[in-house]
C-alpha cells in the first residue's frame, strides 16, 4: 500500500480540507453561542462551558463535588447559574482586595 505525504495531496483536496476546517470552527462557534443562552446544560455543554473534560466532569458528579441533576437516572444535566456559583466559590482575593480589607479592619479597630 502506497503511503501519501502532504506533498502528494492535490491543491483541490487541500482547499477542501481547509474549507472543512473553517466550517468545523464555525459550527463550534455556533454551538457555543447557542449554549450561551441556555439555562440547563448537558454534560458535554457543561464541560465546554467550564473548560474541563467530560471525564473530569463525570468524576466530579461521581464524587458529588458539583451540583447536577439526573432526572430519569440516565442523562446528567447542570444548571448554568449553579455552575457559575460553584466556580466562583473560594475566590482568591487580589492584593488590592486584601489590602482594602486590612485597611478596613484597622480602621474599625482604631475607632473602638
Amino acid at each position: 500500500m502506497e503511503s501519501r505525504t502532504n506533498q502528494s495531496v492535490t491543491p483541490d483536496v487541500q482547499a477542501l480540507m481547509l474549507e472543512n476546517l473553517k466550517l468545523a470552527k464555525r459550527v463550534e462557534v455556533l454551538e457555543n453561542t447557542l449554549s450561551a443562552g441556555k439555562e440547563v446544560l448537558t454534560l458535554e455543554e457543561a464541560a465546554r462551558f467550564m473548560g474541563v473534560t467530560k471525564s473530569s466532569l463525570y468524576k466530579m458528579t461521581h464524587e458529588q463535588t458539583i451540583p447536577y441533576y439526573k432526572p430519569n437516572g440516565k442523562m446528567v444535566y447542570f444548571e448554568k447559574a449553579e455552575l457559575l456559583t460553584w466556580i466562583r466559590r473560594n475566590a482568591i482575593a487580589s492584593k488590592a482586595q486584601v489590602s482594602e480589607e486590612a485597611n478596613r479592619i484597622l480602621k474599625n479597630l482604631s475607632v473602638k
